[in-house]
């Protein structure tokens, strides 16, 4: 899981274009850098990445780093 958790924070670091430090408070309401589109481009990173698909419900819901590593999580098995 500290692999996934890292490649996701990769992810992250590149499509936000924030320092991986910022990440661990990071609300995406609050933040400009994770916008709609920045967040879709995330969730297809990700689905590509790990080869999953999120429901529409799951992409609203994903408000933190933390949310996405554990859905990442629930749906590879790791």
């Amino acid at each position: 899981m500290v692999e996934m958790k890292n490649r996701v924070r990769e992810i992250m670091v590149s499509v936000l274009g924030i320092e991986a430090t910022a990440l661990k408070d990071i609300v995406r309401e609050e933040r400009m850098e994770w916008d709609s589109l920045n967040h879709m481009q995330l969730i297809f990173m990700i689905e590509d990445e790990y080869k999953i698909r999120f429901t529409i419900e799951e992409i609203t819901q994903i408000q933190t780093e933390e949310q996405l590593v554990l859905l990442v999580s629930e749906k590879t098995g790791t």
